[in-house]
């Protein structure tokens, strides 16, 4: 997960920076960012916000219909074995900050189900929002939107 580590890094990075509050450090991202962002949270106690739509990466054995004949000269049950060490469902009751799912009940490209089994192992206070018509990190301007409100509402100090 090479990602994972350059979102880690990305977050020392931040931190060492005099300009940046590393007690108000968030993530968020679509798709495959999206699975980054909640495995990022996972692994970094100094995440304080997860904002995370249409997460990829998540619940690799749910979606063993896509590997029905396996890949290159591997069985199915080879791959899906191998890629547990990349699922991010694995690390999701790690996660500790308050967390903000999103998804498209019609996403072509990874099934809501599957994102919702992964979601269902978040221990930290979660909001998950599903959006009817939405398709694969569409961001339609209301996902977006209440999106970056949230995450507003998370890492913006009140007065």
């Amino acid at each position: 997960m090479d990602g994972t580590q350059d979102c880690l890094r990305a977050v020392d990075f931040l931190c060492s920076r005099p300009e940046v509050n590393p007690e108000r450090i968030g993530v968020e991202g679509m798709s495959q960012g999206g699975g980054l962002s909640l495995a990022t949270a996972a692994l970094d106690s100094r995440i304080v916000a997860c904002a995370s739509d249409a997460p990829f990466l998540c619940h690799w054995s749910g979606a063993s219909s896509r590997f029905r004949n396996g890949w290159r000269n591997l069985s199915r049950d080879k791959v899906l074995s191998i890629l547990s060490y990349a699922d991010v469902m694995n690390l999701m009751d790690r996660i500790r900050c308050p967390a903000h799912v999103s998804m498209g009940l019609l996403d072509e490209v990874y099934s809501p189900a599957l994102i919702q089994v992964a979601c269902n192992r978040i221990q930290s206070p979660k909001k998950i929002y599903y959006y009817p018509y939405g398709r694969h990190a569409d961001d339609e301007w209301s996902r977006g939107e209440a999106r970056e409100m949230w995450l507003r509402e998370m890492l913006v100090p009140r007065d």
